[in-house]
């Protein structure tokens, strides 16, 4: 009986220590398959690193080429551009579109009369009558400073009671550049100052906007706009926009320009606006 035990302990051993090394082994494969697959992800998040970087390198070639391009055509034509146009640019295999906004068509706010920086505050920003008063001139109060004129848009962030949202709302219908008594000409409005132009008057707004793009601007009607806030004038500094769109988004870039300007090596092509805008909003 004993000769039989002892028989069969070996056996007993032996199947022991192969199912030992069996989950040794088995724990060694799922080790390795999740280092290969930790591997693989990182693979796979570096790869789609790169194609992001490269897309954000091609995007921003293909907006800067299409700017220059824009840029070139007023200076051909020294300028002579008293209404918002839209332009077309093919570079490669990509169509860019370009929009050329002349600044007697936006509100100065270095040169802007207070009653046309309130409304502007009022209208688009949605303020009150008495704070808008205060904005306007909290602007005032700081041009006229030993600080002097405002140097670019953003600096608006910088005045008392001016929060983001104010600023965003606000920012594409103003200018730094300083002209005359800092009137509007309704011929280079955007829809944004028209609207302000028209004391909020949406319809009257539209209305123009329509029938300056269908008729000469000379018959066309501005009855409903605020008449002493008004001036035909043209000044050869101009905001350029270019939107492009991808996969994930789309990418906006704007940029100030004079066509007596050197383009070559400067990525900032008007002193009074140091700042290049490029921003990207994911419509994913």
């Amino acid at each position: 009986m004993m000769t039989g035990c002892r028989a069969l302990l070996p056996g007993v051993f032996q199947l022991r220590h192969e199912g030992a090394a069996l989950v040794a082994v088995l724990w060694i494969v799922v080790v390795l398959s999740i280092l290969v697959g930790g591997m693989t992800l990182m693979a796979r998040g570096e790869l789609r690193t790169v194609q992001t970087q490269l897309d954000a390198v091609r995007m921003d070639m293909l907006m800067d080429g299409a700017l220059r391009m824009a840029a070139q055509d007023l200076r051909e034509t020294a300028g002579n551009c008293d209404e918002i146009t839209i332009r077309h640019y093919v570079i490669g295999d990509t169509e860019v579109q370009v929009t050329v906004v002349p600044s007697s068509g936006l509100i100065s706010l270095n040169t802007a009369p207070p009653k046309l920086l309130r409304l502007m505050f009022e209208v688009a920003s949605g303020v009150d009558e008495y704070y808008a008063e205060e904005l306007a001139s909290s602007i005032v109060a700081r041009r006229e400073s030993d600080a002097g004129p405002l140097i670019s848009v953003q600096a608006l962030t910088e005045l008392p009671g001016v929060s983001h949202q104010i600023y965003d709302k606000v920012r594409d219908l103003v200018s730094v550049v300083r002209r005359g008594e800092g009137l509007v000409d309704p011929r280079a409005a955007p829809l944004g100052v028209l609207r302000v132009l028209a004391g909020g008057d949406s319809g009257t707004a539209e209305r123009i906007d329509a029938d300056r793009h269908e008729r000469a601007f000379a018959d066309v009607s501005l009855d409903g706009l605020e008449a002493g806030l008004l001036s035909p004038a043209t000044y050869s500094i101009y905001r350029l926009e270019v939107s492009l769109e991808d996969e994930g988004g789309v990418w906006l870039r704007t940029i100030w320009y004079s066509p007596g300007m050197e383009l070559a090596g400067s990525r900032t092509w008007w002193p009074h606006a140091p700042t290049l805008r490029t921003d990207r909003v994911d419509t994913r």
